[in-house]
């Protein structure tokens, strides 16, 4: 069995973080934002996890820090609301999601990345059973997801999970069977806990050709 813990990684950010005795003395510290992951040379994770510290991301690979820069992204798109914001009626955060040219994907070109990983070229079915692999706080976890059978919206599709599931500071991460990634997770829903919504990958290849 493949260890993806190389192949799927926390996203960084530098944050000023003051002493308890004065916010003009401190550190940059490491911040982890999210999560993403290698397919050939390309690193691939949420849009809204970019979107949170700018230019001003980065992963690590080894001992190196490499940037998520503007002249590395080739790809962006962010859904144009906050799915989560209280004010916004749920028709309407219906319907942007349900509109085909919504998703939540950013990607970005690094010459000699590699990975056994492919994206699916097909939406997963109802009932189909994932795993989910991500990074909290440094920490490795893995856990099972079933497809649920008619959480279908445009190009996103909604999870069910046990004890163990993504959350907060893992947006970007994947959703794999057989070394295919079918989901790139976009968030929770806050009305059902176990319910995970992700960005359907079989989406990317409709404008790159990632796949092998």
């Amino acid at each position: 069995m493949i260890d993806y813990k190389q192949f799927i990684r926390p996203i960084h950010t530098k944050e000023w973080r003051p002493t308890k005795s004065s916010i003009f003395e401190g550190n940059l510290v490491d911040n982890i934002l999210g999560n993403g992951f290698i397919i050939n040379d390309y690193f691939i994770t949420a849009a809204h996890v970019i979107s949170k510290a700018g230019n001003n991301t980065f992963i690590k690979i080894g001992s190196d820090e490499i940037p998520l820069s503007k002249d590395k992204m080739v790809f962006y798109k962010e859904v144009p609301i906050d799915g989560a914001d209280d004010t916004i009626p749920e028709k309407d955060k219906e319907d942007i999601f349900n509109d085909k040219n919504t998703t939540d994907i950013a990607i970005f070109r690094i010459d000699g990345l590699t990975s056994p990983l492919m994206l699916a070229d097909k939406v997963p079915c109802g009932g189909d059973s994932m795993k989910s692999y991500f990074y909290k706080r440094e920490k490795w976890f893995e856990a099972d997801a079933i497809v649920g059978e008619e959480w279908f919206y445009g190009n996103f599709f909604g999870c069910t999970f046990g004890s163990i599931r993504p959350n907060v500071g893992c947006s970007g991460s994947p959703l794999i069977k057989d070394n295919i990634v079918y989901g790139i997770l976009h968030g929770g829903n806050e009305d059902c806990h176990g319910v995970c919504l992700y960005a359907n990958s079989a989406h990317v290849n409709n404008f790159l050709s990632l796949k092998g």
